[in-house]
């Protein structure tokens, strides 16, 4: 059995790193240059049209100090009307998650100026805390709750510098040359919910563990988001069954959406390199054409491996996709397969059972042999009594002896062994063994309705796994086509270069091409949002099974959590958005 669950452990892992390829900030995107970059550029005046309610969606943009204290926040906001419109401006508003990042190094906590250069064992640690709540009706009840959100942190650690690498709340994703840390976080989520009992699987912290030499680490990326809670509908009505069952899956799918995202953590951090070289050509734009047009041809290079590993990456999910209906049927063959075997073992209590009704079944078959057990259980004590009778008479007399008698003799004995078979004790013994019986028929069949239960889950979390792969071969090809944009972005830039006689401003015309093709692979992130609300439909609307059958008031809770995720759509006290607003923190290097 523990062979068979560690199967399907590995074959979940599988499926989830293709279930969120999408997702550009899984991985560390940015360097230090492209921080310098934007930085440098001014801020945008806040349109007041937009202010009226109309703005599409937000992003906020969190550059931190690398004990994740804020730094500057920059937001963003798209208005999707007649044409697509961007506002960029600087904001002073307080964040609704904040972030803290702790650094020990054998056990002493030092700053993150005093880690850099150290060697020894690491602990690096991220805590989140809530900062906003709301006070929401539900169904007559008031209650004060947190806004729920979702943070999901990437950190990237090399191999010359880390080894031994452990994480407590997260997953790790080995390449060889680098270990990729996800861990995902519910800040103040466990707070909405009146149970007694902490929820163990809403972590609200990400802890590593590693031995370091020289140490030195680059700059982290954390999305902070509400939008999975804030589409949920709150007005369904949703059984406790239901509940208990739904929750186990939201475990399930975001373990899928932290491992899926190292699948394109190459493909970025070849955008990470290739950013960083064309991050440096701008940079030096003063200093000469020349500067400019190597800066330029290098990017354009990186491009194109981009371009190149994103057709790759759609080929590859292309052909895991083609298998789905393979897999789908294999898996559905062999649970067929089960209920057979099954079958013919309840074949002697007269059961049969279907994949569908197996639980019920079983549940039900101990009570329905019941009369069975008691009558096989009644004779073998009679049986018992006849010898200890026939034993004890005188002549003592053997069943081979009871069998030749005559009648009126037979009936004398079998009057005495009526009375004995009357007696208390012999009673007591009976039931005791009916019981016994009934205990282990229905220990067996607990024991059959737990393996075909596991088998279940397993053969539901692979339909899950093939949607999955499904899915994220549509985002690949999305992907892929960004990446061309990008490279024909890049192409543009380099020509223009050339014509350094047309003056900077000619070339500064050009670079807006540049940045649109980038700004369609962080676009990539609401591709993410889709696929958290795929698997937000399947399981993350219903909480938790580690509620231990405490349902009272629980729907009532989510119901309310939900309220709160819809009353938070914006930064901004003053705008409302469509599609809601998510945060990207970004802690600094440390050199």
């Amino acid at each position: 059995m523990k062979k068979f669950r560690m199967t399907v452990v590995s074959i979940i892992t599988a499926a989830a790193c293709a279930a969120c390829v999408m997702h550009p900030f899984a991985v560390n995107a940015e360097t230090e240059e492209t921080k310098e970059q934007e930085e440098k550029q001014e801020p945008q005046e806040k349109n007041t049209e937009k202010e009226s309610g109309e703005i599409r969606e937000e992003t906020v943009y969190v550059f931190a100090k690398a004990d994740g204290t804020t730094d500057k926040i920059l937001v963003s906001d798209w208005a999707g009307d007649e044409k697509d419109e961007y506002s960029r401006y600087e904001s002073k508003e307080e964040l609704p998650v904040s972030m803290k990042v702790s650094y020990f190094l054998d056990d002493k906590e030092l700053t993150a100026d005093e880690m850099a250069g150290k060697s020894g064992t690491v602990t690096i640690r991220y805590e989140f805390e809530n900062q906003l709540s709301r006070e929401v009706t539900v169904n007559g009840k008031k209650k004060t709750v947190h806004v729920p959100f979702m943070a999901l942190t990437a950190v990237i650690l090399n191999h010359d510098v880390f080894s031994d690498i452990e994480v407590t709340g997260g997953k790790l994703l080995n390449d060889g040359d680098r270990t990729l840390v996800i861990g995902t976080a519910f800040p103040g989520l466990s707070d909405n919910f009146s149970m007694e009992e902490d929820l163990a699987d809403l972590p609200e912290s990400l802890e590593i563990t590693a031995e370091t030499e020289n140490f030195e680490m680059l700059n982290t990326m954390t999305l902070v988001s509400s939008r999975i809670f804030s589409e949920l509908d709150k007005d369904r009505e949703i059984s406790t069954d239901e509940l208990t069952e739904k929750l186990q899956e939201l475990t399930d799918a975001m373990s899928k959406l932290m491992d899926g995202a190292g699948q394109l953590k190459d493909g970025i951090g070849t955008l990470q390199t290739k950013s960083g070289e064309l991050s440096s050509g701008v940079g030096q734009l003063s200093d000469g054409a020349g500067q400019l047009l190597a800066g330029a041809g290098a990017l354009n290079s990186g491009a194109g491996s981009l371009c190149d590993g994103a057709g790759q990456l759609e080929n590859g999910l292309a052909a895991l996709s083609s298998n789905s209906g393979t897999l789908n049927d294999g898996a559905a063959q062999v649970f067929d397969s089960l209920i057979a075997q099954a079958n013919s073992q309840l074949q002697e209590l007269g059961v049969s059972i279907t994949k569908e009704n197996y639980r019920e079944v079983l549940d039900g078959a101990v009570s329905a042999n019941r009369e069975k057990i008691e009558a096989m259980v009644t004779a073998g004590a009679r049986e018992m009594v006849l010898q200890q009778v026939l034993a004890g008479g005188n002549p003592v007399l053997t069943k081979e002896d009871y069998d030749k008698l005559d009648a009126e003799t037979k009936e004398k004995i079998d009057a005495a062994v009526d009375t004995q078979m009357q007696d208390s004790a012999v009673q007591a013994q009976i039931a005791a063994k009916i019981e016994e019986e009934c205990g282990t028929i229905s220990g067996m069949l607990e024991t059959l309705k737990g393996q075909l239960d596991s088998y279940s889950q397993f053969y539901q979390g692979l339909l899950q796994y093939t949607a999955g792969v499904d899915s994220a071969k549509e985002g690949a090809s999305a992907l892929s086509a960004g990446a061309g944009q990008l490279k024909a972005g890049t192409e543009t830039l380099s020509s223009g270069a050339s014509a350094l006689n047309d003056g900077i401003l000619q070339l500064q015309g050009n670079i807006p091409a540049l940045t649109d093709g980038v700004s369609q692979l962080y676009d990539g992130s609401s591709k993410l949002a889709d696929g958290l609300q795929e698997l937000n439909d399947k399981g993350i609307s219903k909480l938790t099974d580690a509620v231990n059958g405490d349902l009272n008031g629980l729907v009532d809770d989510v119901k309310m959590t939900v309220e709160a995720a819809k009353t938070y759509s914006s930064l901004s006290k003053e705008k409302e958005t469509d599609e809601g607003v998510k945060f990207i923190y970004r802690t600094e290097s440390i050199r």
